[in-house]
């Protein structure tokens, strides 16, 4: 009967010792984003937060990059953005939403960087923009401190094709590597 008071005290106090708090880190007339914080005094490496996208009465968990969290896509009425968790592999899926039509696309990138640098500036370190659009096909530049990066979507089909890194050599100073990931999938 003892241990079985100290158990329910244990786990009273634990579950008692989380801290939830949740605020609007963005919002527009197109997208709310809020930052979820859980903090666990007791056990302090398992607190952790999360940013969530909503758009059209929609959640989505663990929105990559940083305010507005999206990119516009040019003469297509329409919103870009990422999810999934950036340091668990195979986790990016891209999403388009027509803010319009309410239509959404969705296909997953897997191990890409995409969205990561998304709402960066130079000043951050890193930024993320629409370099071309043609027709359904999409070119996405990153650079994240020396690392350039280029993501290739085609929203027809709807797909990932592929990700580009430039790296500068360490081994050969002047000299760049090249990267190629087919379908966001590491090599």
């Amino acid at each position: 009967m003892k241990k079985s008071l100290i158990l329910l005290a244990f786990l009273s106090a634990m579950l008692c010792s989380c801290t939830h708090e949740t605020t609007i880190a963005y919002e527009d007339d197109k997208v709310k984003v809020l930052h979820k914080l859980t903090v666990n005094v007791l056990a302090v490496h398992a607190s952790h937060d999360e940013m969530w996208l909503v758009a059209f009465g929609k959640t989505y968990k663990d929105v990559r990059g940083l305010s507005p969290f999206y990119l516009e896509i040019p003469s297509k009425d329409s919103i870009l953005f990422v999810t999934g968790r950036t340091f668990d592999d195979g986790q990016a899926t891209v999403h388009v939403l027509n803010y319009k039509t309410k239509r959404e696309i969705h296909f997953p990138a897997f191990d890409s960087s995409i969205g990561r640098e998304i709402g960066g500036t130079t000043n951050s370190g890193g930024s993320e923009n629409i370099e071309s659009v043609e027709g359904d096909k999409m070119v996405i530049s990153a650079r994240f401190m020396e690392l350039q990066y280029r993501y290739y979507l085609d929203l027809a089909k709807p797909e990932f094709q592929k990700q580009e890194c430039f790296a500068p050599s360490s081994n050969n100073p002047g000299k760049t590597n090249y990267y190629l990931w087919i379908n966001g999938k590491r090599p």
